[in-house]
């Protein structure tokens, strides 16, 4: 929109400076608005927004049309139609996703929970057991597959919850953002499963030494000491734990950067 243009309708325009101020101005912009069928736009709130529709150009455009003349309305909706009528397409693809992420959830949660039995029936102790090797090798794979599956789960979990956040934004700029978004990466599911594994990776070396002492016959043994302090137990090392601190938590994403990553993705 040029200045030439805009020129040509400031007296249009200057209806809809300071409001407040101006109460005839304030009521023929309310004449106007009174074809459009709900509360006047005058009265938004946060407490009525929801009573408003929203998610289709074509109630942009009758707004615009009913406060503006033909061609001021026209100007105006000139300057923003392609990038409202994007984000609207990318609302509608973001719908259908979450939806096939909702059945691709419940798909997985399935799969989750048979897997789930399968290794319970098939269960053994695979450092110091006697099972066969067949059935260690069989509860190995499915356990793994378990493992691979509920990770999977997760994530999909993850893509529907924000996806459909993204969707339900809040409309009114003083409702805020959902909390997830603001404690990203740390409010996601899958990020406690990525906090033990990267805890056992940093940690695995303990672990070889527990198991080894596992396959020792030893008893504990009591070593010299000289007289007058006190005797010392040599033990075997205790098993050390899946994750035994919380990681530290990382700066969180500005949410601006978090919708338009999710959106491109689209």
């Amino acid at each position: 929109m040029e200045c030439r243009d805009v020129e040509r309708f400031n007296n249009e325009l200057r209806k809809w400076q300071s409001l407040e101020d101006l109460e005839d101005f304030s009521e023929d912009i309310r004449t106007q608005l009174a074809e459009v069928p709900g509360p006047c736009v005058l009265d938004l709130s946060e407490e009525n927004i929801l009573s408003f529709g929203q998610g289709d150009w074509s109630l942009v455009e009758r707004d615009i049309r009913a406060a503006f003349s033909s061609d001021l309305a026209d100007l105006i909706l000139n300057c923003f139609k392609d990038v409202v009528q994007t984000c609207l397409a990318v609302r509608r693809e973001l719908i259908n996703y979450k939806k096939l992420c909702l059945h691709m959830w419940q798909a997985g949660a399935a799969v989750e929970k048979d897997l789930r039995q399968l290794a319970s029936f098939f269960y053994c102790e695979l450092v110091n057991g006697k099972a066969p090797d067949a059935r260690r090798q069989r509860y190995v794979e499915i356990a793994n597959a378990f493992n691979e599956c509920r990770g999977a789960v997760a994530a999909i979990f993850d893509a529907r919850h924000f996806s459909k956040a993204i969707c339900a934004l809040p409309r009114h700029v003083k409702t805020g953002m959902p909390w997830k978004f603001e404690a990203l990466p740390q409010s996601l599911e899958l990020w406690k499963p990525l906090e033990q594994a990267q805890h056992f990776l940093e940690n695995y070396q303990q672990m070889d030494v527990f198991f080894a002492s596992i396959h020792q016959d030893e008893t504990p043994t009591k070593p010299e000491t000289p007289e007058g302090e006190e005797e010392v137990m040599v033990t075997k090392p205790s098993k050390p734990k899946l994750c035994t601190r919380r990681r530290k938590q990382s700066t969180p994403y500005k949410t601006h950067q978090i919708i338009w990553q999710c959106c491109g993705k689209l």
